[in-house]
């Protein structure tokens, strides 16, 4: 192949000669000058080269406090090297603006003391906490020189240009917590009475909406467990939110202070959330103004057996002491089947409403006061099993009333038991 206009030719002259300009009729390699290299293998290096050209091109060193992120950086950087790194071989080597150099040096710590106190200049100090910090090799080195080496010279924990984060107003001033119910017994009858009134079909289950009303008196199943409104905390006329605290009551004994909101959304959000329609009895204490609270807590029972089982007829004043959560109708309906009433018809001789006392601890200290006075014996059941009626006594009706009625007022410890005449007496 033949090759026209172009002229090949062997030349002699080695790359620094061509670098150089030797043999350049046209001047191409005039103005071409090779680049410094860095070391590679320290990034520090790399740094101040960077450090470098930023004062090539602006005349000035890189402002730690700039608002430009790169500047601020190579500030920092520089801040740092001259800190921390003056006596490096590697970097004085390329240090072609004198960084590092002890004027620079201590140009550098004036700059950075009169930001902090511009009218208490402490250069020596600054250098002296340069000197220092080198020595610095261990923990026990940290701790000595705390003061110095701790301090925030470059404002780092000084947060600029960052957005104050969004004051949550929603959030509650207090998280809904968790704890015993420690008067459950007030609330164990109306958790009974509910039950049973499901099972009869007097009160219903409805999925909870997410607009439905929450009132005192209400019961809930959330996430299995039914709970009940026991209070809610009064709305002030300022609160427009309608977001009260409840007191919420769980059938497993634990109460909670949840929010009227939390609850609800909490309900909604549950596929097996539901709420206990009541029935008209509900709704007409509703229209009366009467809750829960001006019901009777249970009812402590008196009665008599008007059976005739020959093993009993020794017994001169038979009675059954015992409580219920529930009325006393619905506790004695199936007495003829249970061997708690003798599986015999039963009499209701007296009774006692429990409000402000737990019907179940009244029954247990009546049922020790007069311990004495319990009948022990052995009865066969209908279906042939043994039994011991463990709530009947033999003691006139008079002195389980004046024993109830001791228990009540507090006063129960200023007597006994006379057991041979089956009476209460003074101590």
């Amino acid at each position: 192949m033949k090759l026209t206009g172009i002229k090949l030719a062997i030349s002699d002259l080695t790359l620094e000669d061509i670098l150089n300009g030797k043999d350049d009729p046209h001047g191409l390699l005039k103005d071409l000058k090779p680049k410094k290299t860095t070391s590679k293998s320290n990034p520090l290096t790399i740094r101040l080269d960077e450090i470098n050209q930023f004062i090539d091109k602006n005349s000035r060193r890189p402002d730690p406090n700039s608002e430009n992120i790169s500047e601020m950086v190579l500030g920092e950087a520089l801040r740092s090297i001259i800190q921390k790194h003056s006596e490096d071989q590697d970097i004085l080597k390329n240090d072609r603006h004198n960084l590092l150099t002890l004027d620079s040096i201590r140009v550098e710590s004036a700059t950075i003391e009169e930001s902090d106190c511009p009218s208490s200049p402490t250069i020596s100090k600054t250098v002296q906490d340069i000197e220092t910090s080198k020595s610095v090799t261990s923990l026990e080195d940290i701790f000595n020189t705390a003061n110095s080496l701790l301090e925030d010279s470059a404002g780092i924990f000084n947060l600029q240009h960052v957005p104050a984060a969004k004051q949550n107003k929603d959030m509650p001033d207090e998280i809904a917590e968790r704890k015993q119910c420690i008067d459950f017994w007030k609330f164990e009858a109306l958790f009974s009475e509910m039950q049973q009134k499901l099972k009869n079909g007097e009160y219903q289950l409805q999925k909870f909406s997410n607009n439905s009303q929450i009132r005192e008196g209400d019961f809930f199943i959330l996430k299995g467990v039914t709970c009940f409104v026991d209070s809610i905390a009064a709305i002030s006329e300022r609160d427009d939110t309608h977001n009260p605290r409840m007191r919420l009551i769980f059938e497993n004994g634990v109460e909670s202070n949840m929010l009227m909101r939390s609850l609800a959304a909490s309900l909604y959000k549950d596929e097996n959330g539901r709420r206990v329609l009541q029935g008209a009895e509900a709704v007409t204490e509703s229209l009366i103004n009467t809750s829960h609270k001006d019901k009777p807590l249970g009812y402590l029972y008196i009665l008599r057996s008007l059976g005739n089982k020959p093993a009993l007829a020794q017994f001169d004043n038979l009675y059954k002491i015992g409580f219920t959560a529930t009325t006393i109708q619905d506790r004695i309906k199936n007495a003829e089947r249970d061997t708690a009433f003798l599986e015999s018809p039963v009499e209701i001789v007296k009774y006692f409403e429990c409000r402000q006392v737990n019907p179940h601890m009244l029954e247990r200290l009546t049922h020790t006061f007069l311990e004495a006075q319990r009948i022990k014996v052995m009865l066969v059941g209908r279906d042939g099993q043994h039994y011991l009626p463990n709530e009947w006594f033999n003691v006139p009706l008079e002195t389980i009333v004046e024993v109830v009625k001791r228990i009540s007022d507090g006063t129960i410890n200023q007597y006994r038991m006379n057991n041979t005449t089956g009476e209460m007496v003074r101590k």
